[in-house]
């Protein structure tokens, strides 16, 4: 049986969100230019049960960076994506922008994506603990203050 081929559509809420993170947080993000990051959601298709990640992350290397405007783009399934609140979908956001490495002069580093550290980035499962994407009692990254552990 053939497979169904994804649809894709791109996801404006991302950028928003992933702006205002950026700005209330710029210490844990900085390095990050969001104008180089493009989120889509696929609309046709539900993420799979073996994929444990409601995310994915593709860097664009070297040839082809240079005829785009984008070096990164985070996928999304657009039923995972609805399924979510709000903060939840702002951990989310922060947890594919430490997805994206900064080099040592606090610049970002085309053509890579920043593995998992231990299934999630340190960063925030030393913040927010573990599981904290279904936990119920979790901060609001724009309306609490989040004391960022690295």
């Amino acid at each position: 049986m053939p497979q169904t081929k994804p649809e894709f559509e791109r996801l404006d809420e991302y950028t928003v969100l992933a702006e205002q993170i950026i700005e209330k947080h710029p210490g844990v993000f900085a390095g990050v230019e969001l104008n180089t990051i493009r989120a889509f959601v696929i609309t046709n298709k539900e993420r799979g049960e073996s994929k444990p990640k409601l995310f994915d992350i593709k860097a664009v290397a070297d040839p082809i960076r240079m005829d785009l405007p984008y070096g990164h783009y985070v996928i999304f399934h657009q039923e995972d994506w609805n399924m979510l609140e709000q903060k939840h979908k702002l951990l989310l956001v922060a947890q594919t922008l430490c997805a994206v490495p900064i080099d040592e002069n606090g610049e970002m580093i085309e053509g890579k994506v920043k593995s998992f550290d231990m299934k999630d980035y340190s960063t925030m499962l030393r913040t927010f603990g573990t599981d904290y994407l279904v936990k119920d009692n979790v901060p609001d990254l724009l309306e609490d203050e989040i004391k960022w552990v690295e």
